[in-house]
């Protein structure tokens, strides 16, 4: 979904009787991450979750191992996956 600070690659939607959890993707190949894309991230993440109609909104990052470089981490997003 485009909005006024980025886009994310995919958003998933997981929804349980008494709540509902919203993930933003960044799927990252070869690019570098681009100037405050965390940041862009965790705003739209913000407003979803002032919206009151997710529990919970979660910003992860999906790349290579290698892409994380030595100290791993997570480079400004909820969690991180690597492959």
């Amino acid at each position: 979904m485009k909005t006024e600070n980025g886009e994310s690659d995919l958003e998933l939607t997981f929804r349980t009787s008494a709540d509902a959890t919203k993930v933003l993707v960044e799927n990252k190949i070869d690019a570098p991450l681009q100037p405050d894309q965390a940041e862009r991230y965790f705003a739209r993440a913000e407003r979803y979750s002032k919206s009151r109609r997710y529990g919970r909104v979660l910003t992860v990052l999906v790349a290579p191992r290698k892409y994380l470089g030595e100290q791993g981490g997570q480079l400004g997003f909820d969690a991180a996956i690597t492959y």
